[in-house]
């Protein structure tokens, strides 16, 4: 077996972000993904509980290399829309 860095290491993700509930928050999270070249496979985000001006959204990725996804979450948990600290679990095969 090949050992690889982390940075190196490939897979795909799963993603749990407390955001702003307003306009625009999906559009700028995809343009954040789609320059680090990281592709989305789903997207769940529910209605807000009555009075709430934040949401959860939980997204999965296409196998991607970790410092891909590093970097976007870095970029990502910087942004004025993020509401806590983002939760990022590898989905193994």
């Amino acid at each position: 077996p090949t050992i690889v860095s982390m940075e190196e290491y490939e897979s795909a993700y799963y993603l749990r972000l407390h955001v702003a509930d307003h306009s625009g928050v999906l559009f700028a999270l995809a343009e954040v993904f789609a320059r680090h070249g990281i592709s989305l496979a789903t997207f769940i985000q529910h209605a807000p509980k009555e009075g709430a001006d934040s949401v959860d959204i939980i997204l999965t990725t296409h196998t991607t290399l970790e410092k891909r996804m590093n970097d976007a979450l870095r970029e990502i948990t910087a942004m004025l829309i993020i509401r806590a600290k983002p939760c990022l679990i590898r989905i193994e095969d």
